[in-house]
C-alpha cells in the first residue's frame, strides 16, 4: 500500500482522507467485502463488520449454492444490539438516528428488520392455524422488471346489495 503523505506535521490527518466527507468523520465510500473460504466464519465476518464492512459480495463461480447459503445464513445472525447500535451511532457512511428515532421505535425497527430475515425462508405451513395467509403472490405474464404487469383474473359481478324492509 503506498504511503500518503501530508504537508501537516504529524502526517496523515484524518482531513487529509479523500474519502471522508469534509467536516465530518463520515466516509463517503463504502468497504465491499468478498466472503470466501478464507473470511466464512463466523469470528471473521463478525471482524470484518466491525472494522467497517458495509457490503458483503459472495462470489458464486466459486464454490456451491448450498456453501453460499451457510454463509447468509452467518450474515443474518448479526446481533440485534449491533443493529441498533447501527441505527444509534451511525455506521461507515450511515449517519446516526438517535436525535431523530427514539430508541423504543430503533427497537422496532430492529425486530422488523428481523422478521424480514426470518419470512425469507418462511412457507404457508409457517403461519400458525387459524391466521389466515394475506394473499397468495401474484402471477405474472412474464418474468421481467419490476413494472411486469400481473395477470388480473376478472371477478365475476355480484348482485347489487338489496335493503331490508324497515
Amino acid at each position: 500500500m503506498a504511503e500518503i503523505e501530508s504537508t501537516k506535521s504529524g502526517g496523515f490527518e484524518p482531513s487529509d482522507d479523500p474519502f471522508r466527507s469534509p467536516n465530518t468523520s463520515r466516509r463517503r465510500a463504502k468497504i465491499v467485502c468478498t466472503i470466501g473460504p478464507a473470511s466464512n466464519s463466523d469470528e471473521m465476518i463478525r471482524d470484518l463488520m466491525l472494522l467497517g464492512m458495509d457490503v458483503a459480495r459472495l462470489n458464486f463461480s466459486h464454490g456451491t449454492h448450498e456453501q453460499h447459503a451457510v454463509v447468509i445464513e452467518r450474515l443474518r445472525k448479526v446481533p440485534l444490539g449491533y443493529v441498533f447500535d447501527v441505527i444509534t451511532n451511525g455506521f461507515g457512511s450511515m449517519p446516526d438516528y438517535a436525535a431523530q428515532i427514539a430508541p423504543q421505535d430503533r427497537w422496532a425497527i430492529v425486530a422488523y428488520i428481523r422478521a424480514l430475515q426470518l419470512s425469507q425462508a418462511a412457507t404457508a405451513a409457517d403461519v400458525p392455524s387459524g391466521q389466515k395467509v394475506p394473499s397468495e403472490p401474484p402471477q405474472f405474464r412474464e418474468l421481467g422488471s419490476g413494472a411486469t404487469l400481473p395477470v388480473v383474473e376478472a371477478k365475476p359481478a355480484s348482485p347489487p346489495a338489496q335493503e331490508e324492509p324497515k
